[in-house]
């Protein structure tokens, strides 16, 4: 049986063959749909943005991506990728929920034997504390933070009242995460946006916050991974700032 996914899929006409309606695709195979949906699974990896920042004065690094912060692959270990979490810890919507989700069920038995500081209360906001990671997660370990709710919305998971909602609890969020960063020892961390989602923070200054906090941290390799084009565009923005022009690779 001729095979013509070469042909279909080809740097030159791989583009045009993918953007072509379903039924005109000439297909010969089984093998040649099973290769191409392999590729079209690869092409938002292959197609994902990121830029490096290099932290003035030293030779840590400030990177930021775009794409799904789960399928995050560290450049070193040991490392953590960053929970936006709420101060149950137990799950939530999301990148909380996303996590999760990628971790299994096991992760919610790690968060629940998380020593709870007030009632329900397992991470307080502007606090941060850690799991090990397990299942799909590629890290080994979670680090759990929880950001102000300034959205003027009240959450089932807001335990502590009227302390979940003060702005200056996002310094605090991020200094706490690098801070359990290195008594861990990682050498790289990830990070969504935290507060960006529900809690509403306004994004220039939730972006600033964070990269100041990475570039005042210790850790080796600190990079945001942003699902959005525009939290892409305004944490590339507040890195620049920050530390000056990406390098050039």
């Amino acid at each position: 049986m001729v095979d013509y996914f070469e042909p279909l899929c080809s740097a030159g006409s791989c583009n045009k063959a993918l953007t072509r309606p379903l039924g005109t695709l000439a297909v010969h195979s089984v093998s040649q749909w099973m290769r191409c949906l392999v590729l079209i699974a690869f092409i938002p990896a292959m197609a994902a943005a990121m830029l490096r920042f290099r932290v003035p004065g030293a030779k840590r690094l400030l990177a930021i991506s775009q794409g799904d912060l789960t399928r995050w692959v560290p450049p070193a270990q040991p490392s953590a990728i960053v929970n936006a979490a709420n101060e149950r810890c137990l799950g939530g919507g999301g990148v909380d929920g996303a996590i999760h989700k990628a971790a299994g069920p096991e992760l919610r038995k790690l968060c629940e034997a998380l020593p709870e500081v007030a009632p329900g209360v397992r991470c307080p906001t502007g606090d941060a504390v850690s799991t090990k990671a397990c299942g799909a997660l590629q890290s080994t370990h979670v680090i759990y933070t929880v950001g102000p709710n300034v959205s003027g919305r009240r959450y089932e998971s807001d335990v502590s009242g009227d302390a979940t909602t003060d702005p200056a609890k996002l310094p605090a969020a991020y200094r706490r995460t690098f801070e359990v960063a290195s008594e861990l020892g990682l050498a790289a961390v990830a990070l969504p946006a935290v507060s960006c989602g529900v809690f509403g923070y306004p994004l220039a200054d939730a972006a600033r916050i964070g990269t100041r906090a990475a570039v005042a941290s210790k850790i080796d390799h600190v990079e945001f991974v942003l699902f959005s084009d525009e939290l892409y565009d305004i944490f590339a923005t507040a890195a620049e700032d920050a530390c000056g022009p990406p390098e050039v690779t």
